[in-house]
Order: C-alpha cells, then sequence, then structure tokens
C-alpha cells in the first residue's frame, strides 16, 4: 500500500495517469518536474486520505476538476498548483477544509477564482499561513488575507 509519493524536482516528464490506484495515498508530490496534460478527476475523486497535493512547476494545462479542490474528503493540509498553465476558473467550492495551511495557485492562467474560496475558514479566521494568487483573479476584497497584497 502506497501512502506517499515524492518525485519532487527530477525532471520527468508524462501525463498522470488517470486509472492510478491509491486510495490510500496520503502524500503525492509532482513538483518542479515537467508534467504536461490535464489534471484527472480522479486525483479529487479516489485518494481519500490523501492530505497534501504538490502539482506546482510542471506544465499542466486546462482547467482545474472542481473535485480536485476537495480531494482527500475535504481534508487537504496543502494544495500547490502554482506555476504550470491551468486555465479556466478556479474553483471555489470548497467542502469542509478546515485546516488547510498551504494554498498557492499563482503563475497560471486562470480567469478567476470561485467566490467560496473567500469564504473557507481558514481564510476568515487569518490560520492560512500561506495563500498566493494572481491579483488579477482575487475576488476577495482587501480586507481579506487573501488579497491584501493586491492592495498596497
Amino acid at each position: 500500500m502506497t501512502e506517499t509519493f515524492n518525485v519532487y524536482d527530477n525532471q520527468m516528464t508524462g501525463t498522470i495517469p488517470e486509472n492510478l490506484k491509491l486510495r490510500q495515498m496520503w502524500y503525492f508530490d509532482l513538483g518542479r518536474n515537467q508534467f504536461s496534460g490535464t489534471l484527472p478527476i480522479q486525483l479529487g475523486l479516489d485518494y481519500v486520505r490523501l492530505r497534501h497535493l504538490h502539482l506546482d512547476h510542471n506544465r499542466f494545462t486546462g482547467p482545474v476538476p472542481e473535485e480536485i479542490v476537495n480531494a482527500g474528503n475535504g481534508r487537504l493540509l496543502s494544495l500547490n498548483l502554482n506555476d504550470n498553465q491551468l486555465t479556466g476558473a478556479l474553483p471555489g467550492n470548497h467542502m469542509f477544509i478546515t485546516e488547510l495551511n498551504q494554498f498557492t495557485v499563482q503563475n497560471n492562467q486562470f480567469s478567476s477564482m470561485g467566490e467560496g474560496t473567500c469564504k473557507l475558514d481558514v481564510m476568515e479566521s487569518g490560520e492560512l499561513p500561506e495563500f498566493k494568487s494572481d491579483c488579477d483573479i482575487c475576488v476577495c476584497g482587501k480586507n481579506n488575507q487573501m488579497c491584501k497584497n493586491c492592495y498596497n
């Protein structure tokens, strides 16, 4: 049973297979490689124990499936999608993320961010240590911790 998969910074290429059977995966890090293609919906549906999802600094394209932001049954601790070529609206339909401590989505080509992101408990209470987004999609306003750097 595989619980962690970490190939961070290995110049790996290819796509994420859609048929991985890794229900017990807890930590999944493909960061700083050259992976491409779209993000498979299965990352959000099948990885029920997932707490850390790091897909940053690759060449992923297309929209982020709504299921990705709720991976691990909505109990993600870190979600890093930054520095890819992701497009469309960043989903804001978060289930019940209350322990998220890292959420980085900057340096993509998103057109907008779902307003539900601004209403996460960890956002409103100021308990999110690291949030990074491009200012042109931040809809939370200058009084919200998430977008405060956009108004300086």
